[in-house]
């Protein structure tokens, strides 16, 4: 079953997101990530055997925070601007406790997956394929980079289930641990 970590976003903070989709599904080469789907993932782990489960869900249980405010502004692209294969929205406000967070969930996690060499919190909203003409996202993308998409307080996260459908994936919560 095929699993990753994640903090779910208000409904507010993805319609406002959504504004930006709605504009970048109309070009070609881009995959939108749809609305219900819009999340901050903290760790991705991939293909794991239903087994495995219940200590994934006690090592993620014991994992102590406080609640934090986010705030989700700006949009930009990975790896670069030229050759985008990834388009976001930011995180401003939070995003040290994000990446606080997450390394506490690479510790605990480390022994049944390891560390992450490379994160930067983000909300994923569309993933590129080739070819692709770069003009017509910045075009879209340009107005936005230092929008404002709202802002909300972090009580926990959620392990996720991701089913592979062709209409796109299925989440669904198996765990939800509050701070």
């Amino acid at each position: 079953m095929r699993l990753f970590v994640a903090i779910d976003l208000p409904e507010e903070v993805k319609e406002s997101i959504w504004n930006v989709s709605e504009r970048l599904k109309r070009i070609k080469g881009l995959k939108v990530v749809e609305r219900e789907n819009l999340h901050i993932t903290l760790k991705f782990l991939g293909e794991v055997k239903e087994s495995s489960i219940k200590e994934i869900s006690e090592r993620l249980s014991g994992i102590n925070s406080e609640p934090f405010s986010v705030s989700v502004e700006g949009i930009g692209s990975f790896p670069s601007k030229k050759r985008p294969r990834v388009i976001w929205v930011g995180i401003n406000r939070g995003y040290d406790e994000i990446l606080l967070l997450k390394k506490k969930i690479d510790v605990s996690l480390s022994p049944m997956f390891g560390s992450e060499k490379r994160f930067s919190p983000h909300i994923t909203i569309a993933r590129a394929k080739y070819p692709l003409k770069w003009s017509l996202i910045d075009d879209v993308i340009s107005g936005f980079r230092e929008q404002i998409f709202g802002g909300f307080e972090v009580l926990g996260f959620s392990l996720k289930k991701s089913i592979l459908k062709p209409e796109g994936p299925l989440y669904s919560d198996i765990l939800n641990v509050r701070f």
